[in-house]
């Protein structure tokens, strides 16, 4: 027979090791949910860069701007992801 005292400190250490658990699993999910919002908000500025890709034209005679194509493409990669 297990004494009182010990029974309530294994009761304890049972609620200590759930607590632990829960706040893993929170740890995990809040990574795994500011990944999701990370791909989100970085495909939405994708969308809105590929929007702004016909009109993205420098003083040169009006060449595209190179920098800007390559920034609209990797958009639209992160849009597909989605």
């Amino acid at each position: 027979m297990v004494s009182p005292l010990l029974a309530d400190d294994l009761d304890a250490v049972d609620v200590l090791r759930d607590d632990l658990h829960v706040a893993a699993c929170r740890v995990a999910l809040g990574r795994l949910l500011a990944q999701v919002a990370r791909e989100i908000v970085n495909a939405l500025a994708g969308v809105d860069q590929a929007r702004m890709l016909d009109r993205d034209y420098d003083d040169r005679g009006g060449q595209r701007d190179r920098a800007s194509d390559e920034d609209a493409n990797a958009g639209r990669h992160a849009a597909a992801r989605l």
